[in-house]
């Protein structure tokens, strides 16, 4: 998990330096997403365009998707886990103009909960987020294949992960 930068300098007013540290945040986790995508087996294979419209349409949704993962309540009120150091609960996010996000991610935060969501098995859900874009693409077949094999590898985890726990 990241952790913040210094606070730029010269900003005083406490909110303008908690929306500098997450758009620092969001931009290093971007760079991240970014060879994370090259890692899954198959994203190389699509043509370099596609690759791209896949990752700008998917990008919102998979860092919100991680923040909720790391978000999961530990016994304590729920707060949105930016990073190891910055995190924000209800009245932060209200008073940044973030109430609407912070209530769908705590959303998904509770459901992930709930389904009781394994490291390996969000990550796959990120990478399912990531082949199930609307972008316009050129290659559907190259597409198809990316995503039924990240579909195949979520049944895999899913079948291996829970069979361990409920064994």
């Amino acid at each position: 998990m990241l952790t913040c930068a210094a606070p730029p300098a010269g900003v005083n007013d406490p909110t303008a330096k908690t929306l500098a540290l997450l758009a620092d945040l969001y931009d290093r986790e971007l760079v991240g997403v970014i060879g994370w995508a090259k890692q899954i087996p198959g994203f190389t294979d699509l043509q370099l365009n596609d690759q791209m419209r896949l990752l700008q349409s998917t990008w919102a949704e998979m860092l919100s998707l991680m923040l909720a993962y790391r978000s999961m309540q530990s016994g304590s009120a729920l707060r949105l886990r930016f990073a190891t150091d910055l995190t924000l609960d209800e009245k932060q996010a209200k008073e940044l103009g973030a109430q609407d996000i912070f209530t769908q991610v705590v959303g998904v935060a509770k459901r992930l909960e709930s389904a009781a969501a394994m490291r390996e098995e969000c990550y796959l859900l990120k990478a399912l987020v990531l082949a199930n874009s609307e972008a316009r693409i050129d290659e559907h077949a190259a597409l198809r294949r990316f995503r039924d094999a990240i579909l195949a590898a979520l049944n895999d985890a899913v079948s291996v992960l829970r069979y361990i726990i409920y064994n």
